[in-house]
């Protein structure tokens, strides 16, 4: 929210999906996980003469450089399809570990 709570509404960020609450914060990075990302990413790094360059961050709503945008969202991206994938895979894991105990009493399908 600190990051990209003050930043220009656009394609990506509109005024229910945004930074500057939790709860739409929660709702950008679902969407960013869903693959709709590059809008979010184009307007989060947003910079002069499209926005309000101040040096006062109060009213200040341009974005941060490219490369903090990129490597923000990216590594988002990776930490959080690695969570996925690792309860995807648990989730089977525990399900043929389940089928083999079954059989194993004597109880198979």
């Amino acid at each position: 929210m600190r990051l990209f709570g003050r930043v220009r509404l656009g394609e990506g960020l509109t005024e229910h999906r945004n930074f500057r609450y939790f709860s739409n914060s929660l709702m950008v990075l679902v969407h960013v996980l869903l693959g709709e990302w590059t809008a979010v990413q184009h307007d989060c790094s947003v910079s002069a003469p499209d926005c309000t360059d101040y040096l006062s961050n109060d009213a200040n709503d341009c974005g941060h450089h490219v490369i903090v945008v990129n490597m923000y969202f990216y590594s988002f991206l990776l930490i959080a399809d690695y969570i996925f994938l690792n309860l995807f895979v648990v989730r089977h894991w525990v399900a043929s570990v389940s089928n083999i105990h079954i059989c194993l009493t004597g109880n198979c399908p």
